[in-house]
């Protein structure tokens, strides 16, 4: 369980980035792509290891700093603007002079309330998942009477008033353990004989296939028993089942809060450490200086207790090669986003000082424009030895998701959570081949009307259209209107 929920993909993407060189993702606007970088990103921060999160530009970085501040665990340290470069210094004087309590000691009220925490989150899991176990075998086998009135008739021990339906499910279970050495193997003839003789079924052991498939058979003949004894307390099970999960989805956030609280304290402790306060004080130092002198001052900084110090920094790209230590492979990982709008040669600072690379676009996006002629880049390959290549890294025509998306399969994420489904229909048509699952789709927008076409008669005519339906949405009291345009 990490900082963040995530869905089945997005969990996906978040283990592949903590093992693979290479995780490419891609997904329409509202997948949650941006969501799955910041679990990403405190995965690994809370597995003690160093993230770079590198963006095109001012504007992006802001964005991924948006969203990691409302996330649990401690904040990045920021460059590639004055603000930026402030908001890190801030952060730097607290980790110096913020009361660290003390981690070691057993009574941490953190521990504790963490402890006590997860403790209720897998009590309230566990019973959800039962009484959900509950309603869905219900709605399986008693909307039919025909399936019901089968399993009664071939087994009538299941469904009498004191079967031990318990019972019969540790004698199945055992039953299908089909490997281990020869006490699993006996207990297992054993149980088969048991449940031979409990519900007077033939079980042929000397044929395998028709035996698994008996035994799935009698699971859901339990299955089947275990719904029709539960059912007169189906709208009590509903009851209980509406109070408890609010309560797990409460208690889980509560849980990611407290781990990153603790992983936030854990970074201060060694931040006040005897180390680690000197690093911090020189990074601080450095950052206040001028920008010639800012990377020449961290260069002398030793990296291993650098990255110890401020594991997690973000910043623009271009800002990279000037302030960070030359060291290849000096980040576990490095996180780069709207990767189709970058281009390779801006990209290799960052890519370089990668152990490992998690890169997030979506080609069908606005790309970067390139005034390279391919005459100059064939001349610069071939000098280079290196015109082989020239297809894969051309640096006019392929961006950094491009030679990410042939290094590693395109992780597709199909969820989408933002938009009403008119909006984010329309686009998911006409330029998205892959499916979209409108997870916002609901009764209350499912005929929301979000797109209007007005016709004009000319260039000048739009112009002085959207000029006034501009005008008319102020009015209305509209405070972010957003314009697009072909001409400049």
């Amino acid at each position: 369980e990490g900082l963040l929920p995530l869905s089945a993909a997005q969990r996906m993407i978040a283990l592949s980035a903590a093992t693979e060189p290479v995780t490419t993702v891609s997904g329409a606007p509202g997948t949650g792509k941006t969501h799955t970088l910041c679990a990403a990103i405190c995965n690994a921060i809370a597995a003690g290891q160093s993230v770079l999160v590198a963006t095109r530009s001012i504007e992006a970085a802001e964005v991924i700093a948006a969203q990691l501040g409302k996330q649990p665990g401690p904040p990045a340290l920021r460059f590639g603007s004055p603000d930026a470069l402030k908001s890190a210094i801030s952060e730097l004087d607290r980790r110096l002079t913020a009361p660290t309590p003390d981690l070691h000691a057993g009574d941490s009220k953190l521990e504790v309330q963490l402890e006590a925490r997860t403790l209720e989150v897998q009590t309230l899991h566990a019973r959800a998942l039962e009484l959900l176990a509950v309603v869905e075998a219900v709605e399986t086998y008693l909307t039919d009477p025909e399936i019901i009135g089968g399993f009664r008739e071939e087994f009538p021990p299941l469904f009498a008033p004191n079967a031990d339906l318990e019972r019969f499910t540790k004698t199945l279970n055992t039953a299908r353990s089909v490997e281990g050495n020869w006490w699993v193997r006996q207990r297992r003839r054993v149980a088969i004989r048991r449940l031979n003789k409990r519900l007077s079924t033939p079980l042929k052991t000397d044929n395998e296939p028709h035996l698994a498939r008996r035994l799935r058979h009698i699971g859901e003949a339990i299955a089947a028993a275990e719904a029709s004894r539960s059912k007169p307390q189906l709208t009590e099970i509903g009851e209980e089942l509406r109070r408890t999960l609010p309560r797990w989805f409460e208690a889980t956030a509560s849980l990611r809060l407290l781990r990153g609280q603790l992983l936030d304290q854990e970074l201060l402790e060694q931040a006040r450490s005897s180390s680690g306060r000197q690093v911090v004080s020189a990074l601080s130092t450095a950052l206040r200086s001028g920008a010639a002198s800012r990377g020449k001052l961290i260069d002398t900084l030793n990296p291993q207790e650098l990255l110890q110090a401020a594991p997690l920094w973000l910043g623009t790209l271009g800002e990279i090669e000037r302030l960070l230590p030359k060291i290849a492979g000096l980040f576990d990982l490095v996180v780069v986003d709207e990767a189709s709008q970058v281009e390779l040669a801006v990209a290799a600072p960052g890519l370089l000082r990668a152990k490992r690379a998690l890169i997030a676009g979506d080609p069908q996006q606005l790309r970067f424009v390139s005034f390279l002629s391919t005459e100059a880049t064939h001349s610069a390959f071939a000098q280079a030895d290196l015109l082989e290549h020239v297809a894969r890294l051309d640096p006019a025509r392929n961006s950094v998701f491009d030679l990410a998306a042939s290094a590693a399969p395109v992780q597709w994420l199909d969820e989408h959570y933002r938009s009403a489904p008119h909006l984010i229909g329309f686009s998911a048509e006409h330029f998205y081949s892959n499916p979209l699952h409108l997870v916002t789709q609901s009764p209350h927008n499912l005929t929301l009307d979000c797109i209007h076409t007005h016709l004009v008669a000319d260039n000048q005519s739009a112009i002085a259209e959207a000029i006034e339906r501009t005008r008319a949405l102020h009015r209305e009291g509209v405070q972010s209107i957003g314009i697009i345009s072909p001409f400049r």
